[in-house]
């Protein structure tokens, strides 16, 4: 009984990896897609302000499209969980995207406006973040 509860862990563990990386694939898809949108040198811009943003966010996506795929498939370092990283990845591209946006809303601009244009993008922005906070707890359900 133990060794099939066992392996049903160790299946369910797997396909959430799976989940993560199809996730993952549909992230850098939509990057790819958007190239003007996310390829951007963001030291260009003159207000300090949006320009740290602007640094983060950039650091946040790349993060996002390799940090929880990497640590989906390898839960444990040094037999230390890698979850704090995986969170770490999963978050700081959606936290920079909210922070810019309350930047601009506060500058007269409108708040994730861009999101009725493209629709797709509530993935990235949004979704994704969700989808990776609750899979990991299947990722790392016995890791801890």
């Amino acid at each position: 009984m133990k060794l099939n509860l066992f392996l049903s862990s160790v299946v369910s563990e797997r396909v959430a990896a799976l989940a993560v990386t199809l996730s993952t694939m549909v992230f850098w898809l939509v990057i790819l897609t958007f190239p003007d949108f996310f390829f951007f040198n963001p030291l260009a811009n003159v207000d300090q302000i949006f320009m740290i943003e602007q640094l983060l966010s950039t650091t946040g996506w790349v993060l996002m499209g390799i940090v929880p795929l990497v640590f989906a498939w390898k839960p444990r370092i040094s037999n230390r969980s890698t979850e704090p990283l995986f969170v770490f990845g999963a978050v700081l591209w959606p936290i920079s995207v909210f922070v810019i946006q309350l930047t601009l809303l506060l500058q007269g601009s409108g708040f994730y406006t861009y999101l009725g244009n493209y629709p797709i993008l509530i993935f990235t922005d949004i979704i994704n973040c969700l989808f990776l906070l609750l899979i990991r707890f299947k990722v790392f359900q016995n890791k801890k």
